[in-house]
């Protein structure tokens, strides 16, 4: 953080129809949050996405950071590739 002060990342459940989806929460200095939604094969935990992350932490913004597939669904995904575009299936959970 910019103030000196540690990066307290916390994991955190999002309830979403009947999955819950994972994330990683930042809280900044200021009173503003910037979202991450993965869904398209770039989850949450890649390298540029987690430097974007910190850079705007570093700014003093929290963040929040969560893939739109669970981890059963991202398993699916890795060998089909058929649920990253399906805007349908996103949206809905």
């Amino acid at each position: 953080m910019s103030d000196g002060k540690k990066r307290q990342d916390k994991y955190v459940d999002i309830p979403a129809g009947s999955v819950t989806l994972q994330g990683e929460l930042c809280f900044g200095t200021k009173p503003a949050i910037v979202l991450f939604v993965h869904g398209s094969g770039s989850g949450r935990q890649s390298p540029r996405n987690q430097q974007v992350a910190r850079v705007l932490q570093k700014a003093g913004f929290g963040t929040l950071l969560f893939d739109l597939l669970t981890f059963e669904e991202e398993r699916i995904d890795e060998h089909t590739g058929s649920l990253r575009f399906d805007i349908g299936f996103l949206q809905t959970g």
